[in-house]
């Protein structure tokens, strides 16, 4: 699947991420932060990742989706400036 996204990606890609509290896979009856990546081109949406962050802080969520490989480097803008 991840092959055939790759394939059809335009020039031009929003990435979306925003941090949300959710059911930790590992224990029952507990949560965790999450951080759901999403690109979205045209009239499509992918779901790329949903790591796992220590807290829900801006610094937390930009280091969480700089350790996702996107595989979109070429074109690519800093998200640096977010810190």
């Amino acid at each position: 699947m991840k092959i055939d996204f790759q394939n059809e990606v335009q020039d031009v890609v929003t990435v979306h991420w925003d941090g949300k509290l959710l059911p930790a896979l590992s224990a029952r009856k507990s949560k965790e932060e999450r951080l759901p990546i999403v690109i979205s081109y045209g009239l499509k949406k992918q779901l790329i990742a949903v790591p796992r962050l220590d807290n829900s802080t801006s610094k937390e969520q930009v280091t969480g989706f700089l350790e996702v490989d996107l595989r979109l480097e070429s074109r690519r803008q800093s998200p640096n400036s977010l810190l």
